[in-house]
């Protein structure tokens, strides 16, 4: 599909924000804790972090009619992990509208997909903030926004509460945290918990799937090929779930050395069964990226994720889970983030870093074109 544009309109304009490098530690799919509501999959999180961009990753609302996503709006010498607003475009980009003011942090949808929960800091802080999602002390707020009638309602006013707290009342009670090198993904209805670690032995870094059913004890399921600590030495894998016992990974096997995970090693894309710990390879590339930043379409028949193309460009495939045809429907030569489907399948929506300019770019896949809705 390409570079070309058939249809542009400049609708807002947010600010280039390459500079959250220092959020690139954590893994590129992120579920938690359903909490008040059920969210299902992943529409859990909206902002991911990679190792090159803090992304802000659009998604379809209103039967795929709309398209919300977050906009920068603070300092891109100094940024702060509240320095977004929500908006809304429709399909085309013809309109856009300001849901709420300057101060979100993230959002979740419930499963009707007509009313957002927004976790809101009330009075930003003047310093920077380390923001390990996070420890930091400050005035957040919780909101529900019904996207129909844009009535918003106080759910809750924090109390001297960390950020962490207010991700815990947005219904993610568990995060990635880099610094204990572990993330935690429980499956859509709560059946099973999964946590992901990385762990030393003897200089070398193994990954390590430990998976918990109810109440019972953690049990390990999986474990990675040790590689050297020098490289990626932050990176966890990304994990999505096909149902309630499997999920889809990334798993890493080297050839001739342990570095990783340059050429002399190749990733697969893997499907695992929680309920016996069994298997099996279902895409397997020496191109695939470590940010593969894999997602399912809404019926969860096809798989999309990324791989390194030909002069380091970005090519967004999509695998048939069932048939494993995989085909390159996108590149670029910059970066994008987690492409997102329509409920029909028909588009894709995904925001793009290139060249300095950070775009939110939806594909037509009926009709071979790309919009692009809204960019800096």
């Amino acid at each position: 599909m390409g570079e070309k544009m058939t249809s542009a309109r400049l609708l807002a304009k947010p600010t280039f924000v390459t500079t959250f490098i220092l959020f690139a530690v954590l893994s590129t799919q992120i579920y938690g804790h359903a909490g008040p509501f059920d969210c299902p999959d992943s529409r859990v999180r909206n902002v991911t972090r990679t190792a090159t961009l803090f992304e802000l990753n659009p998604r379809f609302v209103a039967g795929g009619s709309e398209i919300l996503y977050l906009e920068f709006t603070g300092d891109p010498e100094q940024p702060m992990p509240w320095d977004y607003r929500l908006m809304v475009s429709d399909r085309t980009g013809d309109s856009v509208a300001e849901l709420t003011g300057p101060g979100v942090v993230d959002y979740i949808i419930g499963l009707e997909m007509s009313v957002v929960k927004l976790l809101v800091v009330a009075q930003a802080p003047t310093e920077p903030a380390e923001f390990e999602l996070s420890d930091d002390i400050v005035p957040w707020e919780l909101w529900q926004l019904d996207l129909k009638t844009r009535a918003r309602k106080l759910l809750y006013l924090s109390k001297s509460e960390s950020l962490r707290a207010g991700y815990a009342k947005l219904g993610l009670a568990e995060l990635p945290n880099s610094k204990q090198d572990r993330l935690t993904t429980v499956s859509p209805n709560k059946e099973n918990r999964l946590v992901v670690t990385r762990e030393s032995d003897s200089g070398k870094n193994a990954i390590k799937f430990y998976n918990a059913r109810g109440g019972a004890a953690q049990r390990l399921i999986l474990t990675s090929e040790r590689y050297n600590t020098y490289t990626h030495t932050s990176w966890l894998p990304p994990v999505v779930w096909l149902n309630e016992h499997q999920i889809l990974t990334l798993h890493f096997r080297h050839r001739r050395t342990e570095v990783f995970p340059q050429n002399e090693g190749v990733f697969s894309i893997v499907r695992v069964d929680l309920s016996d710990g069994s298997t099996e390879v279902v895409f397997e590339s020496d191109r695939l990226k470590p940010f593969a930043r894999m997602s399912l379409n809404e019926n969860h028949s096809s798989l999309l994720f990324q791989q390194t193309g030909d002069e380091q460009r970005t090519e967004l495939w999509r695998l048939n889970l069932r048939s494993r045809n995989a085909d390159m429907i996108y590149w670029t030569s910059g970066a994008i983030g987690e492409a997102r489907s329509s409920l029909d399948g028909a588009s894709l929506v995904f925001s793009r870093l290139e060249a300095d300019n950070f775009d939110i770019i939806r594909l037509d896949l009926e009709r071979h074109r790309m919009q692009r809705l809204a960019g800096n």
